[in-house]
């Protein structure tokens, strides 16, 4: 059973954290504070990097089939005494292909909806 090497589990997991760095860090230099980060930008920012997950991670679960039983990003060998090989990977098989399409899918309903309901809120970035 082959593993396919790709950087999609890698994406996977920075993309919500690049929208957070967004932002948190981005926006706010950008508007000079949160309070004039407009809700439509920041929610906008937010949804967009989750649904980017979402569909990173369907990307990713598309591979899963025959002879592939899990895409891999190999970082490193994390340690290795003789026989014993720990390699520090992150690994997407079905099981958490499947998770990750329904944490990511959710999340990104959740931050739809939070737009609405948040669209009158002071500091919506934050």
């Amino acid at each position: 059973m082959d593993t396919i090497n790709s950087s999609l589990p890698l994406l996977i997991l920075l993309s919500p954290l690049i929208g957070f760095f967004i932002n948190g860090v981005v926006l706010p230099l950008k508007y000079k504070g949160f309070a004039k980060t407009g809700p439509d930008v920041a929610g906008g920012v937010a949804t967009a990097f989750i649904a980017l997950s979402f569909v990173l991670g369907l990307a990713a679960f598309s591979q899963l089939h025959g002879e592939n039983p899990a895409v891999v990003n190999y970082a490193y060998q994390w340690f290795d005494f003789g026989g014993l090989k720990i390699a520090f990977e992150l690994r997407i098989d079905k099981l958490s292909g499947i998770l990750v399409l329904i944490i990511s899918g959710i999340g990104t309903l959740i931050h739809l909806y939070s737009m609405s309901y948040m669209h009158d809120e002071e500091c919506v970035g934050r």
